[in-house]
């Protein structure tokens, strides 16, 4: 029984329907006595209201509990929210000497960063990468971790000219894994390939050095409901 209860959240409850009723109606309904959490929703459909509905019903509320960390926790859900563009996370390969590169060997890192790379994965919701890393690794681009297999993200190829080929293993398990092409130079027998193998493609326009507009291919993403991007 949650009557004059205490209730901690990290975000302000909601306030709108959804997938799911609001969550202050739960709260006035179970007659829990006081909530904190620490920022506003950004979402404009709740941002602000939940404070003074709860104050009428009598329920004590404090905003601003542990904000600067939750800040930080939220940072990607506040970027969506907040911004035409979603939020990007960069991994980099490097070694001491500046290469991303072994021509001896395929891998500079070792198992223990190649593992990390793939929990990182599991933390996104789309992966983008270009043709050549596709054309020069062939890799799987997925969350081989047990355990975390079925949280690998969405793959975005950025491929101005089409040269992805069909056989490489992205394109393989496309079926299995949503896999997007982000292009701008047409090539009907390819794109019409690409899409038996439910490989979707999307046209991006070119930026002034004659590349995908990355701006436009991020915007692009967002459009398509990624919110979080592996780079």
């Amino acid at each position: 029984n949650p009557k004059n209860s205490q209730l901690y959240v990290t975000l302000e409850p909601c306030s709108h329907y959804g997938k799911t009723p609001p969550c202050i109606n739960s709260i006035i309904r179970k007659k829990i006595g006081k909530v904190f959490f620490a920022i506003n929703d950004p979402d404009p459909r709740s941002f602000n209201k939940s404070s003074s509905k709860l104050a009428k019903e009598g329920i004590y509320v404090n905003k601003g509990i542990l904000k600067k960390e939750i800040k930080l926790f939220y940072r990607s859900y506040l970027k969506n929210k907040k911004s035409d563009l979603p939020f990007v996370t960069c991994k980099l390969a490097i070694s001491k000497d500046y290469y991303t590169v072994n021509k001896k060997n395929k891998n500079i890192t070792n198992k223990f960063s190649r593992g990390r790379a793939h929990l990182m994965r599991s933390y996104h919701d789309c992966l983008i990468t270009s043709s050549k890393t596709i054309i020069d690794d062939n890799p799987r681009l997925t969350c081989r971790i047990d355990g975390l297999r079925n949280r690998s993200p969405s793959r975005i190829i950025l491929d101005n000219e089409l040269k992805t080929p069909i056989n490489t293993r992205i394109i393989k398990e496309s079926s299995c894994f949503p896999t997007i092409i982000f292009y701008n130079k047409t090539n009907k027998t390819k794109m019409r390939l690409l899409k038996k193998l439910k490989v979707k493609i999307y046209k991006i326009p070119l930026d002034i050095h004659g590349d995908l507009d990355l701006r436009r291919s991020l915007i692009r993403a967002k459009e398509l409901g990624y919110s979080r991007i592996f780079l």
